[in-house]
């Protein structure tokens, strides 16, 4: 399950936690948390909870000018 911790427009940098997954499966196992890679704002984020691997979960994007 994705729980995001931030909001569309908000300013990320890289080690940034976005969000956090939870794992109903296996309530024994921890969240796992989401870090950004890039620096720049949140443009778009997923809308359902449930996610597999490989879903998108954020659009970053940065001002290139």
């Amino acid at each position: 399950m994705f729980e995001p911790l931030l909001e569309i427009g908000a300013e990320v940098g890289v080690g940034t936690v976005l969000a956090t997954i939870h794992h109903p499966d296996d309530p024994k196992r921890a969240p796992t948390g989401i870090v950004s890679d890039y620096d720049g704002m949140i443009l778009a984020m997923r809308a359902l909870g449930r996610v597999d691997r490989g879903d998108a979960l954020f659009q970053i994007a940065r001002d290139v000018a």
